[in-house]
């Protein structure tokens, strides 16, 4: 089940809380939520790129990748992915390699 991080709140605790593991293109942030499912936030701001379609295929490319992943995900997790902008220089396949190492390191994958 993917569900998403909606509130501010939510987010406001992940930046203070939450454990960091970053590459140098992207990075998340992690912490506990005592749910039976794990929700994402994507965060793509304006540094990445002014362009709304750009950004939003990033977050396409990410949402995709954990769609994939969600199955082989410890659950009980509320995971914030922030980018940077050499994040618009990755393909695909580069996020997901990355992404999955990040995963790996956080002991989460």
């Amino acid at each position: 089940m993917y569900s998403t991080l909606k509130y501010k709140k939510d987010f406001e605790k992940l930046a203070k809380q939450g454990q960091s593991f970053f590459s140098q293109e992207f990075g998340f942030k992690i912490l506990k939520n005592n749910l039976k499912h794990n929700r994402y936030g994507i965060v793509v701001n304006l540094k990445v790129d002014k362009r709304a379609v750009v950004r939003n295929k990033i977050r396409r490319r990410f949402r995709d990748i954990i769609k994939n992943h969600e199955k082989d995900l410890k659950q009980g997790f509320d995971v914030m992915i922030l980018t940077r902008e050499q994040t618009k220089n990755l393909d695909f396949q580069e996020i997901k390699e990355k992404m999955e190492l990040l995963l790996k390191k956080a002991k989460i994958l």
